[in-house]
């Protein structure tokens, strides 16, 4: 009991449990209780073991081990510190965790940090669903569309656009302007769309009107870029702007209005 008193001290109230050299629980606080949903009476003592899904134990014992021989006084645990807990109830949770090791009376202790990240999980999972359902609708849209930089650069442009190209050149990081268009009056309609992207402002779309010509007829088109921002959710969301908590984009959008004005 001194000895469990004095590990207690010595972790900062943050550490949610603490083992000793034999993988027994030594120090279990109240978040801990909340997280695995076992009392301190009823935990103390017990090997760690019991926290960890059973296909998980042998890496957990060959990851502690490693730990305790290294050099190292504290470290983030499993891919990006995150982990598999187990809970009272079986419910498996994913966690995030580090650790950090102290000798208290010539004793090793290992006390780890850990955070439950379910709901980060279900946010992930969601936006993740929801950049499939885009993926979708936009590669498979009838009108051309684009997802552009802030400063033009293309992105990712869908199907019905690249056959409005007049080569099979890749156009991905290369100016929307720059791109080979089958257009009646292409250096207009680049410097036209060049100035468009250096102008553009939030929630104030630029539109402009051209003529595509595929070899036999024309085509009216009318061109549209939209500046969007939003809070950054994702390292894979493209461009960053100058803020560290946002990002920008430039949707390009391309609607074939010749059939619009035949029936006006």
């Amino acid at each position: 009991e001194m000895l469990r008193s004095l590990v207690g001290s010595e972790m900062c109230i943050r550490d949610r449990l603490t083992i000793n050299d034999e993988n027994r629980i030594c120090f279990w606080n109240q978040q801990a209780e909340k997280l695995f949903g076992y009392p301190e009476d009823e935990i103390l003592d017990k090997n760690l073991d019991l926290l960890i899904p059973e296909p998980f134990v042998a890496l957990h014992h060959k990851y502690i081990q490693g730990f305790t021989q290294s050099s190292e006084a504290s470290k983030l645990m499993g891919d990006r510190s995150e982990i598999v807990g187990k809970h009272k109830d079986g419910t498996l949770l994913p966690l995030e965790a580090s650790i950090t090791k102290t000798t208290i009376a010539g004793q090793q202790f290992i006390s780890a940090q850990v955070r439950d990240i379910s709901h980060r999980k279900i946010a992930e999972k969601m936006l993740l669903e929801s950049e499939s359902r885009y993926k979708a609708v936009f590669e498979n849209a009838l009108q051309a569309m684009a997802l552009l930089s802030i400063s033009g650069e293309v992105i990712e442009i869908n199907a019905t656009a690249k056959t409005w190209l007049l080569d099979d050149t890749n156009p991905i990081g290369k100016n929307i302007w720059a791109l080979n268009w089958s257009l009646r009056n292409g250096d207009d309609i680049s410097r036209v769309l060049k100035d468009n992207v250096q102008s553009i402002q939030p929630d104030a779309p630029l539109q402009s009107r051209v003529t595509l010509f595929d070899g036999k007829t024309d085509r009216e088109v009318d061109f549209s870029l939209r500046l969007t921002i939003r809070p950054e959710t994702s390292a894979t969301t493209p461009a960053a702007d100058n803020s560290e908590e946002k990002i920008s984009y430039i949707i390009a959008e391309a609607r074939d209005i010749t059939r619009d004005n035949e029936l006006q």
